[in-house]
């Protein structure tokens, strides 16, 4: 069976990137970067965090 863990929405803007991530615990959290691969990073490790052991 398949469970949503999250919903992410990456949105480029002038200064940089944006990505809106809503958990399936209901946590919302948005984060900002100039750069796209720092802002990856950023998701992944939270994310991690997030769902570790689930």
């Amino acid at each position: 069976m398949e469970d949503t863990l999250c919903t992410i929405e990456i949105l480029r803007y002038e200064e940089g990137y944006m990505a809106k991530v809503q958990t399936s615990f209901g946590r919302y959290m948005e984060y900002r970067n100039s750069d796209f691969e720092s802002l990856m990073q950023q998701l992944y490790e939270d994310l991690y965090e997030e769902f570790e052991g689930v």
